[in-house]
């Protein structure tokens, strides 16, 4: 992990707006799951069900698979379509430069709905992690505490 990568902590409240995103997400569109995923495979939030794979499996895959489009092109939003029933399709929506929205809908379900709704979402979660509640932290400032506490309790 890069030392200048930020990670949120997020509040109560914040997680609170974020599944209400996602949840509105799913109960107004043909979305089976929608689901917040930091740039690791991290589950953020989740609403939904996953039926055809493990969500721990699914978030991992969707972090690597939105990542890797991005370094051949960046990408804001991008839709994974695929031709059999067995899978769902995807959308992906850019959060900001550490997470992402991640839609599973139907082939026969309305994309445009979805992706419309996805954007919107990803808007409300984006909005509510830069709020004043929501601190962007330095993974230098916790290693600085995290020595400072081994330091003083090396003798115990």
């Amino acid at each position: 992990m890069s030392s200048s990568t930020p990670f949120y902590q997020v509040t109560e409240q914040t997680l609170a707006e974020m599944e209400s995103a996602v949840g509105a997400l799913v109960e107004q569109t043909p979305a089976q799951c929608a689901a917040i995923i930091d740039q690791t495979g991290y589950l953020l939030a989740i609403k939904g069900t996953v039926e055809s794979v493990a969500v721990e499996e699914l978030t991992s895959v969707a972090a690597g698979a939105f990542a890797s489009f991005a370094l051949i092109m960046p990408v804001r939003e991008m839709t994974l379509s695929f031709h059999s029933k067995l899978a769902h399709d995807m959308y992906f929506a850019r959060i900001d430069s550490h997470s992402f929205l991640l839609a599973l809908y139907d082939a026969d379900a309305d994309a445009d709905l979805v992706a419309r709704r996805a954007r919107a979402a990803a808007d409300d979660i984006r909005a509510a992690l830069t709020r004043e509640h929501t601190e962007a932290a330095n993974v230098d400032s916790l290693r600085f505490i995290s020595a400072k506490l081994d330091e003083l309790f090396e003798d115990v």
